[in-house]
């Protein structure tokens, strides 16, 4: 019974360590320069670049704000908050999604646009920004927009 009541214990202490509200993403803070977006929609798949003599950088600012910024001109701005998820899966691993708070967008919003929530994830110097596929979208669609550190 003492046993048990360590191994519950010990359950409870992982699952409240694991779930955490955060508005410090340490690793985001800075600016990062759009390179490319990969999108899927049903069975169609591509990459959308900038355009050469377009530069899109996305700005991370302590405690918790963004903006985006198209050849130095500010396109939007705002809050963002940062979720951790962790899971108990025999894998593992942790889940940060931030939520973009941004307004509508408008028919001008072609440009660039980012807003909702996105999985993230920094390798090799790359930023990851994949569409939460948890939100409803139709034929299977995805997009992940990916980033490099900005001079």
């Amino acid at each position: 019974m003492r046993l048990y009541s360590l191994f519950a214990g010990l359950i409870l202490v992982t699952v409240a360590a694991c779930h955490k509200t955060s508005h410090n993403s340490v690793t985001l803070y800075g600016k990062w320069q759009w390179v490319e977006t990969d999108w899927t929609f049903g069975a169609d798949h591509g990459i959308i670049h900038p355009g050469r003599d377009s530069i899109v950088v996305l700005l991370f600012q302590p405690p918790a704000s963004w903006s985006a910024v198209l050849d130095g001109t500010l396109l939007e701005n705002g809050p963002y908050t940062s979720t951790t998820y962790c899971t108990m899966s025999p894998l593992g691993g942790c889940d940060t999604i931030i939520t973009f708070s941004s307004r509508t967008p408008s028919p001008e919003d072609y440009r660039f646009y980012i807003g909702g929530r996105y999985f993230t994830s920094i390798h090799n110097d790359t930023l990851a920004l994949t569409y939460d596929p948890t939100v409803i979208t139709p034929a299977g669609a995805s997009t992940t927009l990916k980033f490099i550190p900005s001079p």
